[in-house]
């Protein structure tokens, strides 16, 4: 295992807010790095300590292909996101998170869960079903999706007959891409709503295949600070309204400043997939509690959706 979980239940009258306030002795004495300690939201008397093991076993990529057969999948864009605190392999399905906001300090694990949920998507779809539009500005993260095969990419227009370089690295290109998304995000509705249909799914089931469009943005806090608000308006509206027609967005940062993670961002990407941070203040921001500042070495990560807080390897 990964780690071992113990549950500590309180004698009558000590409350849990007690133990809040000695959380920074609790970690001291113990001296384990990776140390959290987790409050279940209807319990007034017991909290569980969660300690991870000294030497843990990678948790590679093809061990879960292996067991997860992909195809066979009930999920319509399922991904492996890894293991929880019982060894039990955790996939979620992408269409009902619907977006995913990545966050974690440099070095923590990011681009390894970004690529992983490409992946992923890769082994369930086809192109027929699937296109991505990826987005790295820093050409790293992204450079080895040039070579994938260009059925799988959503291009504009004048980019109809390029083969390579079709990864986006140019920040006007980038915001051009995400208006013209919203344009395609605009031309579904219209056709949602003259079939009488409400969601991507059903309309594939009475006409011709819409695909899902994949957009993956590493390291947005770029595009935030040199585009601004022409950058961050369309990928707001995509987060908003895109799901019914099956365009989803997943962002990553390493960057924690309120002008990259703002409300209109946090608000509209309700899943967070956080990974280790330098500072409380950090986690604060992400998950609104600082339990990232204590995960353990890179690949430990907590995904968060709403109050539901899951830690994964």
């Amino acid at each position: 295992k990964t780690m071992s979980v113990y549950e500590v239940t309180l004698e009558e009258g000590y409350r849990i807010s007690k133990i809040r306030l000695i959380i920074d002795d609790i970690f001291l004495s113990l001296g384990i790095l990776g140390l959290r300690l987790v409050f279940p939201p209807n319990s007034s008397n017991m909290f569980h300590i969660e300690i991870p093991h000294v030497s843990v076993l990678p948790f590679s990529f093809k061990e879960a292909v292996e067991i997860i057969n992909f195809q066979d999948s009930d999920m319509t864009l399922p991904f492996v996101v890894g293991r929880d605190v019982k060894d039990n392999i955790i996939v979620k399905d992408l269409v009902k998170l619907p977006h995913l906001l990545i966050a974690g300090r440099f070095g923590s694990g990011k681009g390894v869960a970004i690529n992983d949920i490409i992946t992923s998507l890769i082994l369930k779809k086809t192109p027929e079903e699937l296109k991505f539009v990826l987005i790295d500005i820093d050409e790293e993260t992204f450079s080895e999706y040039n070579h994938l095969n260009k059925a799988f990419f959503a291009v504009l227009p004048e980019d109809k007959d390029k083969n390579e370089h079709l990864v986006i690295s140019d920040t006007v290109k980038a915001v051009q891409t995400l208006h013209a998304l919203c344009e395609e995000m605009d031309k579904r509705y219209n056709k949602l709503k003259k079939s009488k249909c409400r969601c991507i799914d059903e309309y594939n089931e009475k006409h011709e295949r819409m695909p899902y469009i994949i957009v993956a943005i590493y390291e947005y806090a770029e595009l935030m600070l040199s585009a601004g608000k022409e950058f961050e308006l369309p990928l707001c509206r995509l987060a908003q309204f895109a799901r019914a027609v099956g365009i989803h967005v997943i962002i990553s940062t390493e960057m924690f400043r309120y002008n990259v993670i703002t409300g209109s961002i946090k608000a509209n990407f309700p899943t967070k997939w956080c990974f280790r941070t330098s500072a409380s203040m950090d986690s604060r921001l992400i998950l609104d509690r600082a339990d990232a500042v204590t995960l353990n070495k890179a690949g430990d990560s907590i995904f968060a959706k709403g109050s539901s807080m899951l830690r994964v390897q």
